[in-house]
């Protein structure tokens, strides 16, 4: 039986969450920065494109409320029923 409620999505969330914190993937050595002018030192270092965020957005959505300390939306509760309901679990 597969319960589907907000609470249960919000548990699996906060599991996953978890699980990475403490079991985070290997990630390769980052090279170092780049100068954007190499002959003017004084240039400043490229930006390194922001790493890609290993959330969904709906789940980085509701963990940023959670954590604000603000609960999901009506429109995001529906929108955790309808993947729980779709998912392979279901």
């Amino acid at each position: 039986m597969l319960r589907i409620a907000p609470e249960a999505w919000i548990d699996n969330l906060l599991k996953k969450i978890k699980d990475r914190e403490e079991n985070p993937p290997e990630e390769p050595d980052e090279p170092e920065p780049e100068l954007n002018d190499p002959e003017d030192p004084e240039s400043g270092f490229k930006e390194r494109p922001p790493k890609p965020d290993w959330l969904p957005p709906l789940e980085r959505q509701v963990f940023t409320k959670l954590q604000s300390g603000d609960a999901p939306s009506d429109s995001e509760i529906g929108q955790m029923i309808k993947e729980m309901v779709e998912s392979s679990e279901a």
